[in-house]
């Protein structure tokens, strides 16, 4: 019982967060719950081949044996923010938080703060930092990761302010869940 209701709590945490940007479900893994007994001679009347001393297997429910996350491709959509990014395939953005802590997240809901730093909604940085000057103007990035842009009025030739490096399938399988759709190593 314990063990189903585990299951609709995950089933209901991934159903409340299906539209969270970034999120990645959780799957519950269970286990049967078997162990041998060996008959006396009243259990072993209950059954019509049984003798006394016949072990057999008795279930006795389900056991969540791990809970574990789908990093399953998400959908895309466009936002038209200009530093809304969205990961097309493995990786996770690496972003640090104020205590210098680097975490882990798929959700790409980037933008700038008031130092020019692109940084999530949470405000954690994007790592390695990316400044953007405040004057600069038509400002992108590219399919590859670099974030461009004129510096300033008169500029012929974009600028590379930074390029976007994401963690890849090593570092995810050292991270564990946080919240909805951040990620923090495990140590």
């Amino acid at each position: 019982m314990h063990s189903q209701q585990r299951y609709l709590e995950i089933l209901s945490h991934n159903v409340a967060n299906n539209n969270t940007v970034g999120f990645k479900a959780s799957q519950a893994r269970f286990q049967s719950v078997i162990r041998d007994v060996t008959l006396n001679a009243e259990e072993a009347g209950l059954f019509t081949t049984a003798q006394p001393g016949d072990v057999i297997q008795e279930g006795m429910g389900t056991l969540l044996t791990e809970t574990t996350h789908s990093f399953s491709q998400g959908s895309l959509q466009r936002t038209g923010q200009p530093f809304h990014m969205a990961i097309d395939g493995e990786g996770f953005f690496q972003v640090t938080d104020a205590a210098g802590q680097v975490r882990y997240t798929r959700s790409g809901d980037f933008q700038r703060d008031a130092a020019g730093r692109l940084v999530n909604s949470e405000g954690y940085v994007l790592t390695p930092a990316i400044t953007i000057p405040a004057d600069a103007k038509e400002t992108y990035i590219d399919s590859v990761g670099r974030v461009l842009g004129q510096p300033a009025e008169g500029a012929d030739e974009p600028q590379l302010f930074g390029a976007i490096q994401l963690a890849y399938r090593s570092e995810e399988r050292r991270v564990g869940k946080e919240c909805r759709s951040r990620w923090s190593p495990y140590h």
